[in-house]
């Protein structure tokens, strides 16, 4: 589908977003995050980090909250994801969990979650969740995915230096 001239200009006032999360298995081991932001003055945000024992949902959510953390009160930004259950948790759970309270709320990820609804709230973010596959080609996307990769690597290295240094 193709774009209106009024979608574009809309698009050129919006920061643009790409966030993903990386871990080798599912849970308990070394994970890292990335985010991809393009500011509508032309700036681009690049930043990553990881976690020694952490999930790929929990790096996912990370990577969300950080890009969340980067933008100004006010701003309209577009949140691109590959993941389509952390998308589900920003767009839909959240303001589930928020009208109850977060009352029997008992993901693993909760405080994560938490911090991505402050976010949202406080700064009055106008957001627009979109998921991209992954590994399609798209620069954005293709860019937080390596971020999140030097992330998971940087540290996989501290688990395996604390490892040999404990011998």
């Amino acid at each position: 589908m193709e774009r209106s001239k009024a979608d574009n200009q809309n698009m050129r006032s919006q920061y643009l977003c790409y966030t993903d999360g990386a871990c080798k298995k599912s849970k308990d081991t070394p994970g890292g995050w990335g985010i991809h932001i393009k500011v509508p003055n032309g700036e681009i945000i690049d930043q990553y980090g990881g976690a020694i024992k952490t999930s790929v949902s929990a790096m996912e959510l990370t990577a969300i909250a950080e890009a969340l953390e980067q933008l100004p009160e006010r701003a309209s930004a577009v949140i691109f994801s590959d993941s389509k259950s952390a998308l589900d948790y920003c767009s839909v759970q959240i303001l589930i969990w928020r009208r109850n309270q977060w009352v029997g709320c008992k993901d693993p990820n909760i405080k994560l979650l938490q911090e991505i609804d402050r976010l949202l709230t406080d700064k009055v973010l106008k957001i627009e969740w979109t998921w991209i596959r992954s590994h399609n080609g798209n620069p954005g996307n293709e860019r937080a995915d390596e971020l999140a990769a030097t992330g998971a690597r940087e540290a996989l290295k501290k688990v395996k230096s604390s490892t040999q240094s404990a011998l």
